[in-house]
């Protein structure tokens, strides 16, 4: 999981500054830059701080074998169960990383 590009996009999909999340996260600036671009790892601690300042639930980002999502066929069921507002932000985020991903020139043949 690209848990870098996976925060950037749920920040932007809330429309949110990096230097504000960084300030809600504890963290400076210029180290969230470093894991959204993937220059740096990212420690639990920090993860957890930024998925708070995020107002998101940690454990609903990572793909784990202990009953989180694990499959596309897994995270379409869990999106269908949402409401309207929030398929409309889940499409958002999605549009956002692929656009991300495009971007970084991540090309991946079957």
């Amino acid at each position: 999981m690209n848990v870098g590009l996976l925060i950037k996009g749920l920040r932007e999909s809330q429309g949110r500054l990096q230097r504000f999340v960084a300030r809600d996260a504890g963290i400076a600036a210029d180290v969230l830059s470093k894991i959204e671009m993937n220059r740096r790892e990212i420690k639990m601690s920090e993860y957890l701080s930024i998925m708070k300042a995020l107002g998101l639930q940690p454990g609903d980002y990572l793909g784990h074998s202990n009953g989180a999502p694990d499959t596309i066929a897994d995270h379409v069921g869990l999106i269908l169960q949402l409401t309207p507002a929030g398929k409309e932000k889940a499409l958002k985020m999605l549009k956002i990383i692929l656009e991300l991903d495009q971007l970084g020139g991540n090309s991946r043949r079957n």
